[in-house]
């Protein structure tokens, strides 16, 4: 679940291209003299003149497979005097402007880069987003530069040689990998129900864009080190920021076409809850690599219920749109935070991943302890892109204030779409909020309501399935079906008249605009509890 990076609402982009009848969409890009530009906005400068621009409308047939042509996108290509099996061709000149990007720095992974200019881009990058324009020269959108794939032609940002060169007996690089992707399709056909299996060590666009078909799931980032392989003592704690942001970052392009893995990790590790809060959001599989008798199982019934289900997000978690230009991993000041959708609430993590990360220099992953101090972070309603269109979401039309729960403090504020909350974090901590919209039980009483969630599971507001109210009278009744067990939280502007669980009066407490209900283990995650709250 992508963020919309068309929407037109001021607090978010504002920077969507009117819609356009018929599938000849008029590209939003041009290529004037030197000059390439969106919008009329340049973007990249001193671009050769065998550079050429194609609308994506004249190749490509609008429909629900082919979104491209109606989009106002082109593609960007270039002439050449003879035909080569290699070309390496400069495409013009990119000055301070932000990206992010994400490059592949190993054989099989890659990791999130950011920077301002093309001497900044790493070599085999896989997409980049450059920054919208503010100030003065303000109307430049977003704008994606995506290497593809098309026939026997593969583009990329300053591609490698060895692989090439290795398969120049074989009809070249892409024929070779259309030739191994078409026997892994057809094997896991055959063998693993469809696509009964995991994509692992697949972090390369020859992948996403040709070994997809039948690979529903797969991993977004490198492997969990329990320790440095390399020695570094302080690996067992820069490298677990490292695997988060990896995870984090890589989801914005490769969930587009996997759902994203976070991959495993153990809890007895001394970052496990670390670990654990970004698992429980993640929206993908939960596992661990525990040695046998070494478990943290406290931790782990805060992932699981006693049946071995979890309470899974409905999406996939991404960066909040102010972390995407950042540098999260050694910058010394930002706090890394994602987003997800539950049911009926947001849900949004902040974690202190800055400590260590890639090393132009080095050409490695490396500590960088001077920017592992503690951090303050702002996290608000708006970092949660809340439902637009089709697609799992919550609707907030209406909705003018949110009940926002820390899982970890215990505590809960009321905020306006436009406030946030203040966050204090030290090195490898987190904290993860519930982001529930207020809804008006019954004017008439006055009374406001949210549904929070299990405080004892790290996706709280995982737990909620379903919500409704109900009108008795002179009286309202919410009710809340409730997945799990312990104690389930609601926001309440006023103390219920009494609370029922599955029928039956149960006892409550009423504290600081919380109402807290135990609720028992139903005896499998398929049959839920129904919690009410009688007004």
């Amino acid at each position: 679940m992508a963020p919309n990076l068309s929407k037109t609402t001021p607090d978010l982009l504002g920077d969507a291209a009117a819609p356009v009848e018929g599938f000849k969409a008029p590209s939003r890009f041009t290529l004037k003299g030197k000059d390439l530009a969106v919008d009329g906005h340049p973007f990249l400068l001193d671009v050769p003149a065998n550079i050429r621009l194609t609308p994506a409308s004249t190749l490509v047939t609008a429909g629900a497979d082919a979104p491209a042509a109606s989009s106002g996108g082109s593609f960007l290509g270039f002439d050449a005097p003879a035909a080569k099996s290699r070309h390496v061709v400069p495409v013009g000149r990119l000055r301070e402007t932000r990206f992010m990007s994400i490059f592949r720095f190993k054989v099989w992974w890659t990791t999130h880069w950011v920077g301002d200019s093309g001497r900044d881009v790493e070599n085999e990058t896989q997409m980049m987003v450059l920054d919208r324009s503010s100030g003065a020269g303000a109307g430049r959108p977003y704008v994606l530069l995506l290497p593809i794939v098309e026939g026997s032609f593969r583009a990329c940002l300053e591609s490698g040689k060895l692989l090439e060169m290795l398969c120049e007996e074989y009809g070249g690089r892409v024929e070779l990998a259309k030739a191994y992707f078409a026997g892994l399709t057809a094997s896991v056909r055959r063998h693993f129900g469809g696509n009964g299996v995991i994509a692992s060590m697949e972090h390369c666009n020859d992948f996403m864009l040709l070994g997809t078909e039948a690979v529903a799931l797969g991993r977004v980032g490198d492997d969990f080190w329990c320790t440095d392989p390399s020695g570094d003592p302080n690996g067992t704690f820069w490298l677990q920021g490292c695997h988060m942001v990896h995870c984090a970052y890589n989801s914005l392009w490769m969930g587009n076409f996997i759902h994203p893995d976070w991959d495993m990790f153990q809890s007895t590790h001394p970052c496990a809850a670390f670990h654990a809060a970004s698992r429980a959001v993640s929206g993908g599989p939960i596992y661990v690599s525990d040695s046998v008798g070494q478990h943290d199982f406290a931790l782990l019934r805060r992932l699981a219920l006693p049946d071995g289900t979890i309470l899974r997000c409905e999406g996939y978690a991404l960066p909040a749109r102010d972390c995407l230009f950042a540098d999260p991993l050694h910058d010394g000041r930002t706090v890394l935070k994602i987003w997800n959708v539950n049911r009926f609430a947001g849900v949004v993590g902040a974690f202190n991943c800055q400590g260590g990360g890639w090393s132009p220099e080095a050409r490695r992953n490396k500590c960088f302890s001077e920017y592992s101090v503690p951090l303050a972070a702002r996290a608000s309603p708006a970092d949660v892109e809340w439902k637009s269109g089709k697609g799992p979401g919550v609707s907030v039309k209406g909705v003018s204030q949110f009940a926002v729960y820390m899982v970890e403090a215990r505590k809960l504020q009321l905020l306006r779409p436009d406030e946030g909350v203040d966050l204090t974090l030290a090195p490898f901590t987190y904290e993860l909020l519930v982001v529930a919209p207020v809804r008006v039980l019954s004017p008439e009483r006055a009374v406001k309501f949210a549904p929070i969630g299990l405080a004892n599971m790290l996706n709280t507001a995982g737990a909620v399935q379903a919500f409704e109210t109900k009108k008795d009278g002179d009286g309202v009744t919410a009710e809340v079906a409730v997945k799990g067990a312990g104690g389930m939280v609601a926001y309440s502007s006023a103390r219920p008249r009494l609370c029922r669980v599955n029928g039956e009066e149960a006892e409550f407490t009423y504290k600081d605009d919380m109402v807290t209900v135990q609720v028992p283990w139903s005896g499998s995650s398929s049959k839920l509890c129904r919690v009410e709250y009688v007004y």
